[in-house]
């Protein structure tokens, strides 16, 4: 028994259109983002002080750190990336990101980046930074 292409066809097409389409899983936090660059914020002041916040680094673009601390060199970037569609997840936008960071490494920075899956890192990784400059 068998079935013309054009049964087929119109199987498949009947196929698809019942089947559902599946979303993305999107990854959900407990927290905000204020939440956690509340956290980070305390953890980077517990560890040493000079934090400042929004900090225009560079001589002739507006590009800003989130977190940065003049005296160590250290930039800090909350990528927020959990909330969905963001400027860090699109094309155009990591290309800028990336351009922004390699400037920063250029003029003698270091770019540590966090998100809301690993920012509890980020309080070791300071501490070596810390420990390195003594």
């Amino acid at each position: 028994m068998g079935i013309s292409s054009e049964d087929y066809k119109k199987l498949l097409e009947n196929v698809k259109s019942k089947s559902k389409s599946v979303a993305p899983k999107v990854v959900k936090t407990k927290h905000s983002k204020a939440d956690y660059k509340d956290k980070m914020w305390a953890t980077m002041n517990r560890i040493c002080v000079g934090w400042i916040t929004e900090h225009k680094f560079h001589p002739k673009r507006k590009w800003r750190f989130d977190y940065a601390n003049k005296e160590l060199m250290v930039a800090i970037e909350y990528e927020g990336i959990y909330g969905g569609a963001s400027r860090h997840t699109n094309v155009v936008g990591y290309v800028k990101d990336i351009e922004k960071y390699n400037a920063a490494q250029i003029l003698g920075w270091k770019v540590l980046r966090y998100t809301a899956s690993n920012y509890l890192e980020m309080e070791n990784d300071i501490r070596a930074l810390v420990d390195s400059k003594i």
